[in-house]
């Protein structure tokens, strides 16, 4: 059963001068690059978005439908305001595209019903996926990487886990 780590990128969140560097398109991740930072932002057609507490929430919730009603499996899930992680496996012979596409697009919906607008990007144009490729990778992903992340997160082992800053608020 394929089991794949998909991470979904904030539109405009994710510019080119990032102290880490960036992911280009066809190219990988790239070197910090302020000039093209600045043409990227002179280019967005909307503001970048952030994914707010509530917002964290929401789409973790929308995943949980979303595997319902689309045979997947979900192992672990974790937000921040710039991105979200989904770590989910299924059992048929989907390739990845369609189902990184079909989550992808069924959460824009979903932001654009809570924001009561239409039209706007919610999500960069690609979404990264890593393969998961062996149980202790599977492990390090559930048990380290994804509870790093300082938003709202599910596990299938731990349930929900709110974020240190919502102090029973969120």
């Amino acid at each position: 059963m394929p089991v794949y780590l998909f991470t979904y990128h904030a539109y405009g969140t994710w510019w080119p001068d990032r102290p880490q560097g960036f992911v280009q398109e066809g190219k990988g991740v790239q070197p910090t690059n302020p000039s093209l930072a600045t043409a990227y932002r002179t280019a967005a057609k909307h503001e970048p978005v952030i994914f707010t507490h509530v917002m964290q929430r929401v789409l973790i919730e929308k995943i949980h439908h979303i595997a319902e009603t689309e045979a997947l499996l979900v192992y672990g899930l974790s937000a921040d305001p710039t991105h979200l992680h989904v770590l989910v496996g299924w059992d048929d012979g989907r390739n990845y595209n369609k189902v990184r596409g079909r989550i992808k697009n069924l959460l824009s919906l979903q932001l654009s019903r809570l924001a009561g607008m239409t039209g706007r990007p919610w999500f960069v144009k690609e979404s990264s996926r890593k393969r998961v490729k062996d149980e202790d990778h599977f492990e390090y992903l559930l048990t380290t990487y994804l509870p790093k992340h300082l938003g709202w997160q599910w596990c299938q082992r731990r349930g929900w886990v709110e974020p240190p800053s919502c102090d029973g608020g969120c």
